[in-house]
């Protein structure tokens, strides 16, 4: 099943390829640019057109105009890892994979982070822990402080199917991951964070979470994550947007 494109998705992409002078060309893209296991010489965000993207399960979607192609791959110095079908070429915007890694690595350790855990998920890394995402010294730096959220054995943090507020970094005790049967699929404790996902890609969450003991998290809220990006520079906000658009993609095409 292919799903359809989100006609919405493209006017923020746009709205940042328009601040960028001078970084990208505009060409035309064919079959023969992206082939599994080839280095990537350049990255891209779709102008015009559609391609088929097909994961491992052999599930496959459709994505199109402001859909990037290439930028996970580009960021950590990979070969293509997807399978891309064009029926016939499309117009892309087309970026210089070392103008991104120079981005990456000059960027701040929040930003890094963000970009390291969502390329873990990309290429199915194991999970990763939370100094990869945002570390105790970000958070001490903060003033006002994060607030932190006290919760006793058993109660409720979040249910699945729940909009995103926070991510949460465990200060002590311990946090149960639950399905639908109440099984548990995760645990984590003192030092650990979650509702990362959620946040990044903006979507629902899929289990619900309870603590395990008395626990405190203290938490930080998706409309901070959002301001924090938009004053970074605009490349580097197309990079890390780029990114979790991909992880999107993972999600649809791995179910």
């Amino acid at each position: 099943m292919v799903a359809s494109i989100d006609t919405k998705k493209p006017l923020a992409i746009f709205k940042l390829i328009n601040t960028i002078k001078n970084q990208y060309d505009i060409i035309y893209l064919d079959n023969k640019n992206l082939v599994v296991g080839q280095d990537v010489e350049k990255c891209f965000i779709i102008k015009q057109g559609e391609v088929t993207v097909i994961g491992n399960t052999g599930r496959s979607t459709l994505i199109g105009p402001g859909d990037p192609i290439g930028f996970c791959e580009a960021s950590s110095s990979r070969p293509f890892s997807l399978k891309y079908i064009i029926d016939e070429p499309i117009q892309v915007y087309s970026f210089t994979p070392s103008d991104v890694r120079q981005k990456v690595n000059s960027s701040s350790a929040l930003m890094k982070g963000i970009i390291k855990y969502s390329l873990d998920r990309v290429f199915g890394s194991t999970k990763s822990k939370t100094y990869l995402f945002i570390d105790d010294g970000f958070l001490s730096k903060q003033n006002p402080p994060f607030p932190f959220l006290h919760f006793k054995d058993g109660d409720l943090i979040f249910q699945k199917g729940m909009a995103p507020t926070y991510f949460y970094f465990v200060t002590s005790g311990s946090v149960e991951i639950l399905n639908e049967g109440n099984h548990i699929v995760y645990r984590y404790g003192s030092g650990e964070s979650f509702g990362e996902m959620s946040i990044l890609t903006g979507s629902l969450h899929s289990y619900k979470a309870r603590s395990k003991g008395d626990t405190i998290v203290q938490v930080v809220s998706a409309k901070f994550i959002s301001n924090y990006i938009k004053k970074e520079d605009p490349l580097l906000q197309l990079t890390v947007t780029s990114i979790l658009h991909r992880l999107r993609t993972m999600n649809e095409i791995n179910k």
